[in-house]
């Protein structure tokens, strides 16, 4: 997720700001206008606009999926009941996987529908080893 959001997100859209103060600024307005446009750019691809909420609450789930289980695997070192702790961690790996196939599925359709062409690179990403087809 650091790798796309550097590579695809924050490297694109300041090279894209870079190309707006290199050619269309004349003024301080100017400069207002590309900058605002940057952050516009930068929140959109970060999917953290109101349009792309639903896929940020995925993402979150799945981030709070994982500090639960690291958070689990804390608590199992002082536990000596190995079955419940077993059992706790089998749920949240599951219910981490399901989350995962979610935003996998919801992320493929948005690339599909051509929505944020740059998701493309995120579903490279997320499933790079083919394990969701």
């Amino acid at each position: 997720m650091q790798g796309y959001i550097t590579n695809q997100i924050f490297h694109i859209s300041w090279r894209e700001l870079e190309e707006a103060l290199d050619s269309n600024i004349h003024s301080v307005d100017d400069l207002i206008q590309a900058h605002q446009s940057f952050i516009d750019k930068t929140i959109f691809r970060c999917l953290i606009s109101k349009k792309a909420a639903p896929v940020m609450n995925i993402i979150t789930s799945i981030l709070s999926f994982i500090l639960k289980f690291s958070a689990q695997l804390v608590l199992s070192s002082a536990r000596t009941d190995l079955k419940s702790v077993f059992k706790a961690m089998s749920d949240i790996h599951k219910r981490y996987r399901d989350a995962l196939t979610l935003l996998f599925k919801v992320v493929t359709k948005l690339v599909q529908r051509g929505y944020q062409p740059h998701l493309e690179d995120f579903l490279l990403r997320l499933n790079f080893n083919s394990f969701y087809q």
